[in-house]
């Protein structure tokens, strides 16, 4: 405990500059605006101090000035405590930094207070599917889906989902129930998620889910279009590899490892099916 108290302190204290700084930042803003142009609204003032104050975090988190970011966010939700966008990315940012417990505090804090944000409810399931919690990941990223679903129909269309749709929480159900075994499912949630936007790592769990109906024609589909998206994606080639392998195909298959520049555990894979194949000599 005294551990803690000391680190927390410390951290404070790291803390007082940036506070100091980001107060400074904001008061000459004002100044600034006041002496050129009138004051923008006060709603409007306080959504661009929290897109600023967002888009200062992630540039922390790029550089992996990963503790700077926390004390700019705790800073900005002292500020601003009913953002729910600063709650968001301080319960990503404790992802991150691998302290699950205090994400998911701060999620559950942040629906209590404002229910009905379905990224809450998204990145709520999805730590409960990394955590190996499926039920409760279910029940939280379904919840995503349905309230997703009730601001679609009172938009009046027939749509299942749009641009605006929870695309993590798709795949994270497709994810669990490809755990689960229920392929066909799987492969429809990662089809809709590519229908709200392409990614090629959508793709390559479409064309997972595919393999391991015993579809490698619906498989090597989707892999070949993970990597048109992104050429050198390292999972579809590594997926697309085995595929052929497991057909036997290791001349197509080392051909695609050799094209893309890939070895290390491609190669690693490829012997091992081929051991299990009964084929010594790969």
């Amino acid at each position: 405990m005294q551990a803690d108290t000391q680190n927390s302190a410390a951290l404070k204290h790291r803390a007082a500059p940036l506070l100091l700084c980001l107060c400074i930042t904001l008061f000459l803003s004002a100044c600034q605006t006041s002496s050129h142009k009138p004051a923008p609204p006060a709603g409007e003032a306080v959504q661009t101090d929290i897109a600023a104050t967002l888009a200062e975090v992630d540039q922390l988190v790029m550089q992996g000035q990963f503790e700077q970011a926390l004390v700019l966010l705790q800073a900005g939700l002292a500020m601003q405590p009913e953002s729910v966008d600063l709650a968001i990315r301080l319960g990503e940012l404790y992802e991150l930094l691998g302290d699950s417990r205090l994400a998911r505090s701060t999620y559950e804090a942040t629906l209590l207070r404002e229910p009905g944000q379905v990224a809450v409810y998204e990145n709520l399931g999805l730590l409960h599917l990394k955590s190996d919690r499926p039920e409760l990941a279910e029940r939280f990223l379904r919840e995503a889906l349905q309230l997703d679903e009730t601001r679609i129909k009172a938009a009046n269309t027939f749509a299942t989902a749009d641009s605006q749709s929870p695309l993590k929480a798709y795949n994270g159900l497709g994810i669990l129930y490809s755990r689960r075994g229920q392929h066909e499912a799987a492969a429809e949630f990662f089809t809709t998620g590519l229908q709200i936007r392409p990614s090629a790592l959508l793709y390559n769990n479409l064309g997972y889910a595919r393999f391991l109906q015993g579809n490698t024609g619906g498989a090597e589909w989707a892999y070949l279009q993970a990597l048109e998206l992104v050429p050198g994606y390292r999972p579809a080639i590594r997926n697309l590899a085995l595929l052929h392998g497991s057909k036997g195909h290791y001349g197509r298959a080392e051909s695609l490892i050799l094209e893309q520049g890939q070895k290390g555990a491609e190669w690693h894979d490829l012997h091992q099916i081929a051991l299990l194949l009964g084929d010594a000599t790969r």
